[in-house]
């Protein structure tokens, strides 16, 4: 019993590290065409929020429903709305074998995605500045609609002689094709400007010049609309910061799809009340899929952190029982002596006793 225990002791922390590294460092779901399937489930525990790294239709050799390496690939351009929850349903594109193109004919379809705990990621109207090396960005009750008109603004600030690449995971601000866009996001990234809206499509990365980012939050309509989520991070790393393997093979590059409206202006553009954006541009960018180190290395500490309170609390747990049982013991013993010097003092009385009945 003893040995179990202290097994326990020594495997615990390490499930922990490696089950908070899974669901940080990446998940995946696939399905045959073949197969009866019309839907992929991505899902995530209570308290984390679903990250769609990338989808795509991939082809196999010899069968397979998942990606292997020198796989045929091809990304899918879609906006998932159940992106930021904890569920998230995919439809697949098609029940049919596959679907042609000039490469090659797909015969099975993959989502892969992480879970992001919902604690760590700051609002962007409530919170002024972030000086942290890396972290997630929302605006107000993300995933769910935004409500009211506002304008809010948010400081990044890394480590010096360091830059910032920003990512955006979801956005869908209101707002039409070659129309004046209501509800926006304004990006000061250094060397120029850039204002987006309407929605995006898969994720894109937006480098900066310096260590420094604003961002500026807009909302002037007053239609529903999901708002944004957004991921920054310092590039390159800080060296303490241990960099984690990918969580999967890498994949042949892919061309990516169209991103939302942007539009370019020169250094230090002020951003109007009611701007109205012109010659649109279409944007687009390759990133890989990114994992948070800093995230692994707070999982990590903390997996030790829990494993050193748990052998403490242990530890004083046993130093409480055995004190008690040597209390318990020492107290048995004070009583054996005081019951033998009792009969003691009996046998001696009643000896004297008969010593003074005795006639001479």
């Amino acid at each position: 019993m003893a040995r179990l225990f202290s097994w326990a002791i020594v495997l615990f922390p390490v499930f922990l590290y490696f089950d908070i590294c899974h669901l940080v460092a990446g998940l995946n779901v696939s399905a045959c065409f073949k197969d009866e399937k019309d839907s992929l489930n991505a899902t995530c525990p209570s308290g984390y929020m679903v990250r769609i790294l990338r989808s795509f239709y991939g082809h196999s050799s010899r069968g397979a429903c998942s990606y292997e390496e020198n796989d045929c690939t091809h990304e899918e351009e879609q906006n998932y709305p159940c992106m930021g929850r904890e569920s998230c349903r995919v439809n697949l594109p098609t029940r049919e074998t596959g679907r042609r193109t000039k490469k090659c004919d797909f015969n099975y379809f993959q989502v892969e995605y992480q879970c992001v705990k919902r604690s760590e990621i700051r609002t962007i109207c409530n919170t002024k500045q972030l000086t942290d090396q890396s972290g997630y960005i929302s605006s107000d009750r993300y995933p769910n609609n935004v409500q009211g008109r506002f304008t809010c603004s948010l400081n990044i600030r890394v480590e010096p002689h360091r830059k910032i690449q920003l990512y955006i995971l979801d956005l869908d601000l209101k707002g039409e094709r070659n129309k004046n866009c209501t509800d926006y996001l304004f990006l000061n990234l250094g060397v120029n400007t850039i204002t987006i809206c309407n929605r995006s499509v898969n994720e894109k990365s937006f480098p900066t010049s310096k260590n420094e980012l604003n961002l500026t939050l807009t909302m002037a309509s007053a239609g529903k609309r999901k708002g944004l989520w957004l991921y920054y991070e310092a590039i390159p790393p800080l060296a303490s910061t241990p960099v984690p393997k990918e969580p999967t093979k890498k994949y042949p590059t892919t061309e990516r799809p169209v991103s939302p409206k942007l539009i370019a202006s020169e250094r230090n553009t002020k951003v109007a009340e009611n701007p109205t954006v012109k010659n649109y541009q279409h944007y687009q960018s390759d990133p890989k899929p990114q994992v948070n180190n800093s995230v692994i290395f707070v999982a990590a500490t903390a997996g030790v952190i829990g494993t050193l309170l748990f052998i403490l609390i242990t530890f004083l747990i046993f130093l409480v029982f055995k004190i008690q049982i040597k209390k318990k013991r020492q107290k048995v013993y004070s009583n054996f002596i005081v019951q033998n010097q009792d009969r003691k003092n009996a046998s001696h009385n009643q000896t004297l006793s008969n010593l003074s009945n005795i006639e001479i």
